[in-house]
């Protein structure tokens, strides 16, 4: 016969010994096909043994377990494998993760984002499974959008992303969680921290951790000031009252005592200035000693309204 017969019960052309068998031998794959075959009718269905697995075609992996080519590796039992072409894979090679998700058992290089308007969720590369995972199951890591991957240190390229321990993803500093209390983007530990680590200083406006707090012409608003008398490492507007701090624009800090010209501001802007400040008919006087502004000068000194 011109081909094997293909019915309930399936027979394969076997090459070696040029015979119709229902099941293809070790290292041969059951292959289903249409072709045009001399002496039969167009599009004829052609079964046949092919090796190697190579030979079952575009879009069809070679299954080990059933010995057939298919289009859908065999899963989750009794084996779990996973298309890696030619072949189905029990796991998926290294930089491969598996992917079981919208029906597809494929070993994929990149785990694939969700779909605006589809029910498909955002997808990471797992180091643990070698899966791709809608939340990471190895601890530790955290959901990179811009790698696809479960990582221990969220990426710093093209955007600067930080951990956060809500989801457990990676975010830009300005979605940093705010709730239970405010956290920003660190830049030392790639972290969304309520307390920014040793040298830096929790921006409000950028929402970043910063050497410097920066300054009107930067916000469009407001200077800030970097203060610490908390205990947490801020950029704030006003310098605290107690204990008294003032705002040092050369610097953004707010400092103990204004370095000379400067005299600290002690009503609401709490600043270093130049000359101390006349308010509501209130003269404020520069104090040498202690290098603030009052509006009674201590013992043995006496305020002068012309130059205060």
């Amino acid at each position: 016969m011109l081909n094997c017969p293909y019915s309930s019960t399936p027979y394969y052309a076997y090459e070696p010994n040029r015979t119709c068998i229902t099941g293809c031998p070790a290292n041969y794959f059951a292959n289903f096909t249409l072709e045009n075959i001399t002496g039969l009718s167009s599009n004829t269905n052609i079964s046949r043994c092919v090796t190697p697995s190579s030979s079952c075609g575009v879009n069809q992996w070679a299954d080990g377990y059933l010995r057939k080519c298919v289009a859908l590796c065999t899963g989750p039992s009794p084996v779990n494998l996973f298309g890696y072409w030619p072949d189905c894979v029990s796991t998926c090679p290294t930089n491969y993760y598996a992917n079981t998700y919208n029906g597809v058992r494929l070993c994929v290089p990149s785990c694939p984002p969700g779909v605006s308007g589809v029910a498909a969720p955002n997808l990471y590369g797992d180091p643990t499974t070698i899966t791709c995972v809608s939340r990471c199951i190895t601890p530790l890591t955290w959901a990179d959008f811009q790698t696809r991957l479960c990582q221990s240190t969220c990426s710093a390229t093209p955007l600067a992303t930080y951990s956060e321990n809500f989801y457990f993803t990676c975010v830009i500093s300005l979605n940093c969680p705010t709730s239970p209390s405010i956290t920003f983007g660190d830049n030392n530990t790639r972290s969304c921290l309520s307390n920014c680590t040793l040298g830096t200083f929790g921006d409000p406006t950028s929402r970043n951790c910063v050497t410097q707090c920066p300054n009107a012409s930067t916000t469009g608003t407001s200077t800030y000031y970097s203060d610490t008398s908390t205990g947490l490492y801020l950029c704030v507007v006003i310098c605290p009252l107690n204990p008294a701090l003032f705002g040092l624009n050369s610097t953004n800090t707010c400092v103990q005592t204004c370095p000379a010209p400067l005299y600290g501001d002690q009503t609401g802007n709490r600043t270093c200035l130049a000359v101390c400040p006349l308010i509501g008919g209130v003269v404020w006087f520069a104090q040498n000693t202690s290098r603030i502004c009052v509006t009674v000068c201590i013992s043995g000194t006496w305020g002068y309204t012309a130059s205060r």
